[in-house]
């Protein structure tokens, strides 16, 4: 059987612990036969027990940075492409577990 498993994606925090269940979960449908593909959410997956097989959905920085700043209007291609870059989703990722959810109710 295919099976896409769709993940949050922590960064480097694992406060939750839901990530390693994830990637047991995913580890243990592969050792029974079945095709899984992981795909993180907003944040890579960077620990190196874990293993994603697509980029992100919807990345972390960019999708910020367009409901922040842009609301309903369109957010420049080129923007895109700096915020859903490797090193901000790294910097993104580093500092996943201060994050708060004070003043992104809008979101």
């Amino acid at each position: 059987m295919k099976i896409l498993f769709i993940v949050p994606g922590s960064g480097d925090s694992f406060y939750c612990g839901n990530c390693f269940r994830d990637n047991l979960q995913a580890s243990a449908l592969r050792k029974a036969g079945h095709e899984v593909i992981v795909m993180p959410l907003y944040l890579p997956l960077r620990h190196r027990s874990f293993q994603a097989d697509t980029p992100l959905f919807f990345p972390a920085t960019t999708f910020y940075t367009a409901q922040k700043f842009f609301g309903k209007r369109k957010m420049p291609d080129w923007l895109k492409r700096i915020t859903g870059s490797d090193t901000l989703l790294n910097v993104a990722s580093s500092l996943s577990g201060s994050t708060s959810a004070e003043g992104l109710e809008e979101m």
